[in-house]
């Protein structure tokens, strides 16, 4: 995380503020297909995780075989598409200055083949996960993310045009990350050998329930993607390059909540088709209180010094208010959308998944063409975030009304004693606590660094006394002790 945030102030710095929205714009067409390839990991790593807490290991050589057939094929029609359609939808209807079409064809076409490899990888990163081999994940995104760093580096010194020699060093990563993925689950798991499928209806079940995920996953990458090109068509490049600022934090955001997600996920489906409802039960509230209070300790003292850290993130010449504004909306809405996971993971394990994605994010993709709406009759650009957070938040309402539908254990009354209303307090709490120091340490006094270090170093460990008295339950407590008392005794 902390290398992809300083790698955005060198990209910005080695293309420029016209280049670098021009960069996000073009990638951007491009990544409108990740709910293709997330959805598809999904449900892959769901039925790995299945037949692992099911014991079945006969079954997992066909659910890898049938995974590779599956994204050769949709890879070769994703091409296809945007061979003929992307360049269509660029060269007519995305605001490109004319003298820079020659290096946005060739940034076009090497997004698209970089997203090709990290589609293909998909069937060996999703059983690295069911596995629970999270070191490995870590280890290979390392070393992508120094591999993309040393690309940005490199950028004032490229011997050709710089937006095609930033999309070629991405390209050549995205070869070395895939090969990584490969050479470790063929190595590491015995069933990651490609076989004739025996089992056909393997395929019915993959691509139904990865159907259905795609039209659900479509939503969250839409709600990002789908804005951006809203902004292109109504506000230009600049304001690409302050929601592409803006956008990197959210990534940022994500990768702290999504690292919790990516733990939860295997051992909550294993949980559940074991049948052991009681663990599934102690995951469930876990991970949601994880989620959300993490991103409380780090949103609230991040809203408040947006600027200052973008000051030193970026420099003051390239923070706009703009990206100020936008960068504290990504946060807002990054808390939202994330503690809606533990309930998607549950209504996932069960499988039945048609009628609360189709339910659910008819209800959440509303807010693109509300934003269409509002552009349209001269809104200002902020009020696309107002649009998405809204349709968010009434999204989640309707998530926990399906999980009480197909979970029969779930309590909503104990969801809303005992996690919303006192994650409520302690989030209102630390924003007070946080402001407070705020003005305390304010940069007529401090210097923005010392600022920025002390704000969080009031908010966070105020964020943790809160969420043990307050966010905890009395068991989880008594656990937490026990933990720390194990560790103290362990090393001193």
């Amino acid at each position: 995380m902390v290398i992809n945030l300083y790698a955005v102030r060198v990209v910005l710095n080695g293309l420029g503020q016209e280049d670098y929205g021009i960069f996000n714009a073009i990638a951007g067409v491009v990544l409108t297909s990740t709910f293709i390839s997330s959805s598809l990991a999904i449900a892959i790593q769901r039925f790995y995780s299945f037949a692992l807490g099911q014991h079945q290991s006969d079954r997992l050589q066909s659910i890898f075989s049938a995974s590779i057939n599956i994204v050769v094929v949709l890879a070769v029609i994703i091409i296809v598409v945007f061979e003929t359609a992307g360049i269509w939808f660029i060269e007519h209807r995305m605001t490109i200055p004319l003298y820079r079409m020659d290096a946005v064809h060739w940034l076009f076409q090497m997004a698209l083949f970089t997203f090709t490899l990290s589609f293909l990888q998909i069937p060996f990163t999703a059983s690295i996960f069911a596995n629970e081999d999270m070191g490995y994940y870590a280890g290979i995104s390392f070393l992508e993310c120094i591999g993309r760093l040393l690309v940005a580096l490199l950028i004032a010194s490229a011997p050709l045009d710089r937006l095609m020699f930033y999309s070629s060093g991405l390209l050549l990563v995205a070869l070395l990350t895939f090969s990584s993925y490969g050479a470790l689950a063929i190595y590491k798991y015995g069933y990651c050998r490609y076989n004739k499928i025996k089992d056909k209806g393997i395929y019915k079940q993959l691509l139904s329930f990865s159907g259905w995920t795609i039209y659900g996953t479509f939503t969250g990458v839409g709600l990002i993607q789908g804005h951006a090109i809203l902004l292109n068509m109504f506000f230009g490049p600049l304001a690409n390059a302050a929601f592409s600022i803006a956008n990197q934090a959210y990534n940022a955001f994500n990768t702290l909540s999504n690292s919790i997600v990516l733990a939860f996920r295997p051992a909550m489906i294993k949980a559940y088709s074991g049948e052991d409802k009681s663990y599934l039960d102690t995951l469930f509230q876990i991970s949601n209180k994880f989620i959300l209070y993490l991103l409380i300790a780090v949103s609230i003292p991040f809203i408040c010094e947006t600027r200052e850290i973008l000051y030193l993130w970026l420099g003051r010449h390239n923070t706009t208010e703009l990206t100020v504004l936008m960068t504290r909306l990504f946060a807002v809405y990054c808390v939202c959308q994330t503690i809606h996971n533990p309930i998607t993971i549950i209504i996932q394990a069960t499988g039945k998944i048609k009628y609360y994605y189709s339910c659910v994010e008819s209800v959440t993709v509303l807010a693109i063409p509300v934003s269409w709406l509002l552009f349209h009759l001269r809104f200002p650009v902020f009020f696309g975030f107002v649009s998405i957070i809204a349709f968010c938040i009434f999204a989640h309402g309707l998530r926990l009304a399906f999980l009480k539908h197909y979970y029969s254990s779930f309590n909503l009354c104990h969801y809303i004693m005992q996690f919303i209303l006192p994650a409520t307090i302690v989030a209102a709490a630390v924003l007070f606590i946080t402001l407070y120091a705020r003005e305390l340490f304010h940069a007529e006094s401090a210097g923005y660094l010392l600022q920025i270090f002390l704000v969080f170093a009031t908010s966070v460990p105020s964020t943790l006394v809160l969420t043990y008295l307050l966010g905890l339950t009395h068991t989880e407590k008594q656990e937490l002790r026990n933990y720390v008392k194990g560790i103290a005794r362990k090393y001193l």
